[in-house]
């Protein structure tokens, strides 16, 4: 894994752009949470058991995860996720290419 790729730099062959997000204590149970780059330029996340997603919280179409609405937690009162920290992009090599241990 290639660490602290900026959003402007393109991952090299073999390789997709990620990000992190995390959701700290202040807002909650610590947690965290990954985007993936698809090939269409686009980006989808997918919560626990839920389908893949490639929309934020607001319902826009991911384009920037850092700049994208990060706040699940709809009623305000802690009973959702906020992902308040945005942490990086990294480029992660793909399954074909080298082994990442991936189920």
């Amino acid at each position: 894994i290639k660490y602290g790729v900026p959003f402007t730099k393109k991952c090299p062959k073999n390789y997709y752009k990620a990000g992190l997000t995390v959701q700290t204590a202040e807002k909650g149970s610590p947690t965290y949470h990954f985007y993936r780059q698809d090939r269409s330029g686009r980006w989808s996340h997918k919560q626990g058991t839920l389908p893949i997603e490639y929309i934020d919280a607001s319902g826009k179409t991911l384009w920037a995860p850092h700049l994208s609405n990060r706040n699940y937690d709809y009623s305000n009162d802690g009973s959702g996720i906020n992902y308040n920290k945005w942490c990086n992009y990294f480029c992660v090599p793909r399954n074909y290419w080298k082994d990442t241990w991936a189920i």
